[in-house]
C-alpha cells in the first residue's frame, strides 16, 4: 500500500513527558502546545495531579488542583516517566514510592539506583527494580559522574536529584545521548551549563513556568518513513518533525543506504530544537554498515532499520545494539525472531545484526510482548509489503503512538 500526501504528527513524546513532569518544579502557569497523546504522556499527567497540577488539554495550561495524600505514583508502562519523576521527587526531598505495569517492572533500574545512593539517598527496591521506595532524606550531596551507556533518561535523573543537591554536580556523556532535559531546563530558567561531553549542575530555586509548542515526534514518523520507502509509489511530507541532531540518526543511515529523504524548512526554535519537514520517497535501498557511534542516536529506530534491510540489496550490518535487551522488551530478541520466521536472512551475536537482503518474506504471526515499537515496525512492513501477518497484541501502539494506524489511512491515496 502506497502513501501520499502530507501530514503533522502530535507532539513527541519524550518532550511531552519532561514538560509534563517539569511543571512539578515550575508550579502552574506552562502553556504547552501540540503535547503528545499517548499512554505514556498520560502516566505523567496522573502523576502531577498528585502533586496539586492538572493538565487542561482544551488550554494547554497547567492549573493547581488539590494535592492527594497519597504519595503512591503508578507509571504504568512509561520508563521514561518512572525515572525522571525519581529524579525530581529526589530533588525536591519528596517522600515516594513508584511503580508500574508487569512490563515496567521487570526492566533494570540498577543504572539510576547507583548514582543516586552515592548521592546520600537511600532507596528501596525491589531487586534493582520497581517498586521503588524513598521514605526520608537526609542531605543530598552534589555528584560527579561520568554515564556508564548513553542514556537520556539516566542523565535527566541525574540531572533532576541534583538540581536539589548541596553543591555543584556533573554529569559526563562518552556518548551523547537526546538532550530535550537540558533544552528545556536551561529554558525554564536552571541552573545548567554544557560544556563539550560535561554538564554542569548548581542548585536551582527560580525554576519558571513557560509556554512551549512541541514539534512532531520523530520516533513516530520513522514507522510512516519506513512504510513510505518500502512501498512503490509513495511521496508523503512529514510537517514540524523534532531533527534534533541526537534522534536523526536513524535518517542518516537510511541516506546512506541511498533512501529519498529530503529535509526542507528547518529551524531552530525557542528551546534550541532543530524542527523542519521530512519528505520521503520509495527507495531501492542498498545494504550499509551502520556503526556502533550512531547507535545512541537511533536506538529506538533499530527496528525500522532492520526491515528497511530486509529490502535493501546486500548485506547490512548494524553494529553494537545490546542495549535494545533493556528496552521495553528484548527488543534485539524479538527483531530478530520475527524476521526470521518471516524467512528474511538473518542473524545476531548478540551484539550485532546481520541482515542479507532482498530475501521473499512470507505471512507469520508476529511476538510483540506487548512492545509498541516492534508492533509498529511490523505493521508497517505488513503494509508497504502487501503481506498478511498476525500479532499476539495489537494494541500496545497506545503507549506511544495512539493515531498510528488512523495517520497511515490519512495518507492513504
Amino acid at each position: 500500500m502506497k502513501l501520499n500526501g502530507s501530514i503533522q504528527l502530535e507532539g513527541d513524546k519524550s518532550i511531552s513527558i519532561r514538560m509534563i513532569l517539569f511543571s512539578i518544579l515550575s508550579g502552574q502557569g506552562s502553556k504547552i502546545g501540540n503535547i503528545g497523546k499517548s499512554r505514556d504522556v498520560r502516566s505523567s499527567i496522573r502523576c502531577i495531579e498528585k502533586l496539586g497540577l492538572s493538565y487542561d488539554s482544551k488550554t494547554g495550561r497547567i492549573n493547581k488542583i488539590p494535592i492527594s495524600a497519597s504519595n503512591f505514583f503508578d507509571c504504568d508502562n512509561s520508563g521514561t516517566t518512572a525515572r525522571l519523576l525519581i529524579g525530581i521527587l529526589c530533588g525536591l526531598r519528596i517522600p515516594f514510592k513508584i511503580t508500574g505495569d508487569g512490563s515496567l517492572t521487570r526492566r533494570p533500574m540498577r543504572r539510576i539506583i547507583i548514582p543516586l545512593q552515592r548521592m546520600g539517598i537511600e532507596l528501596f527496591h525491589t531487586n534493582w527494580r520497581l517498586p521503588i521506595e524513598v521514605k526520608s532524606y537526609k542531605e543530598i550531596n552534589a555528584l560527579r559522574y561520568e554515564l556508564p551507556v548513553a542514556s537520556a533518561q539516566l542523565k535527566s535523573c541525574i540531572i533532576l536529584a541534583a538540581l536539589g543537591a548541596n553543591g555543584k554536580s556533573q554529569v559526563i556523556e562518552k556518548n551523547k545521548s537526546r538532550s530535550h532535559t537540558e533544552k528545556i531546563l536551561k529554558m525554564m530558567g536552571a541552573n545548567i551549563a554544557i560544556d563539550g561531553n560535561k554538564i554542569n549542575i548548581s542548585d536551582s530555586k527560580k525554576i519558571r513556568p513557560i509556554n512551549y509548542n512541541i514539534p512532531g515526534d520523530i520516533s513516530s514518523a520513522a514507522f510512516l518513513i519506513q512504510m513510505a520507502l518500502l512501498s512503490r509509489g509513495s511521496s508523503i511530507i512529514i510537517k514540524n518533525s523534532i531533527l534534533s541532531k541526537e534522534r536523526v540518526g536513524f535518517i542518516h543511515a537510511l541516506k546512506s543506504m541511498k533512501a529519498n529523504i529530503e529535509i526542507k524548512n528547518q529551524f531552530i526554535d525557542e528551546a534550541k530544537e532543530e524542527v523542519g519537514d521530512i519528505v520521503v520517497k520509495f527507495s531501492k535501498l542498498r545494504a550499509v554498515e551502520v556503526a556502533q557511534e550512531i547507535i545512541p542516536s537511533c536506538i529506538d529506530e533499530i527496528p525500522v532499520l532492520a526491515a528497511c534491510a530486509t529490502q535493501a540489496s546486500g548485506q547490512t550490518v548494524i553494529r553494537g545494539v545490546e542495549e535494545l535487551k533493556y528496552k521495553e522488551s528484548d527488543r534485539l530478541e524479538l527483531i530478530v525472531e520475527n524476521l526470521k520466521r518471516m524467512k528474511a536472512d538473518i542473524f545476531t551475536n548478540g551484539r550485532d545484526i546481520v541482515i542479507n537482503g532482498k530475501k521473499r518474506l512470507y505471512s507469520t504471526t508476529i511476538t510483540t510482548k506487548n512492545d509498541h515499537r516492534i508492533f509498529m515496525t511490523f505493521y508497517a512492513l505488513s503494509m508497504a509489503l502487501g503481506i498478511k501477518l498476525d500479532y499476539d497484541d495489537e494494541g500496545s501502539f497506545i503507549y506511544s503512538y495512539p493515531n498510528f494506524i488512523k495517520d497511515i489511512r490519512k495518507l492513504e491515496p
